[in-house]
């Protein structure tokens, strides 16, 4: 991924964010310096849940939703070629709420938390 590919995802991000929405992605790929980078768009006008300016970068903590769910149980799977876990065992960085941290990695494989905030919409 050259460059210019990397700036069209920036470019894409940058276009994609509006006023309290940030976004973070990120890209793995033999073609980008190092081997991967971290993209950032939004974070001028990001709030958290207080409304406060929440910086976005590098060490950003975001809620486990949606898709996310996904992508944190295949980096278990990834590590350990199983789904028996969970949440706390594999995010050591930060200290989770209990309920969080008792959660197995199966519940996230197969999206089925179960949180009451999963289906704002229906």
């Amino acid at each position: 991924m050259s460059n210019d590919s990397t700036n069209a995802v920036q470019t894409l991000l940058n276009n994609y964010v509006s006023q309290h929405i940030g976004v973070a992605a990120g890209i793995i790929s033999p073609d980008v310096p190092n081997g991967q980078t971290l993209l950032f768009a939004g974070g001028d006008t990001l709030w958290n849940t207080g409304q406060q300016l929440l910086n976005l970068d590098g060490d950003t903590l975001f809620e486990i939703g949606s898709i996310t769910k996904v992508f944190t149980s295949l980096g278990w799977y990834i590590n350990n070629q199983n789904y028996d876990g969970t949440l706390g065992e594999f995010i050591t960085a930060v200290e989770l709420p209990t309920a969080l941290s008792n959660l197995p990695i199966m519940d996230l494989a197969n999206y089925s938390p179960g949180f009451p905030t999963d289906n704002r919409g229906g």
